[in-house]
């Protein structure tokens, strides 16, 4: 990477984006939704970009919409299993920043699982190609997150994690925890940074 831009040159100054939230408007919980009208993109749901699944989702949504307009089924209907598609990512992205001191959300025993589960993938997946093959394709949202539990990947990664050869990156010098390096799935984003659980449907705007 040096190489190629070694001899570059700017091209405009460096910007910071400033993302407040990640933020899941539940139309898909509305009573009354109204027909012939269907929400998408980062106007149901918008991710802090630094996980990259924002494009990707969207691009899912579609193509669940194009699957679920050929049934010409009500549009609450349509707008409920689009929810479906968003599910995942979302448990990924704000399951993750409620590692971080200062987040505020509700950590059920599977976000707490996960978080716990997560650094240990993160540890396996630089000396094992199958676990980190696993990681990339449930990052890319090619699979559920269910696939890093499935039996042969549990057992790789327990078994890289007790190696005495594996490095612990999660642990401070003094052995105390710290959250991983930021990559989706898992702990990820500023401590300060908030994300919106409006599981129960509230509209977070």
């Amino acid at each position: 990477m040096y190489d190629a831009i070694a001899d570059a040159e700017w091209v405009e100054d460096v910007v910071r984006y400033r993302f407040q939230a990640s933020t899941w408007h539940r139309y898909d919980l509305l009573d009354g939704f109204p027909d012939g009208f269907l929400v998408l993109g980062d106007a149901f749901c918008s991710f802090d970009p630094i996980y990259a699944q924002g494009m990707t989702v969207a691009a899912l949504e579609a193509t669940a919409m194009g699957h679920l307009l050929d049934d010409h089924g009500p549009s609450a209907a349509v707008q409920r299993k689009l929810a479906r598609v968003v599910d995942d990512a979302w448990a990924m992205s704000t399951g993750g920043d409620l590692a971080f001191p200062g987040v505020e959300g509700r950590q059920d025993p599977k976000t707490r699982i996960g978080n716990a589960y997560v650094p240990m993938v993160h540890a396996a997946a630089a000396y094992d190609t199958k676990v980190g093959t696993a990681f990339a394709r449930v990052s890319g949202l090619l699979d559920p997150p269910s696939a890093l539990m499935r039996p042969g990947i549990m057992a790789r990664v327990v078994r890289q994690n007790i190696s005495p050869s594996v490095a612990w990156p999660w642990r401070r010098a003094d052995g105390s925890a710290m959250p991983p390096r930021r990559s989706s799935p898992g702990p990820a984003g500023p401590a300060a940074r908030s994300s919106s659980l409006s599981r129960a449907g509230r509209m977070h705007t």
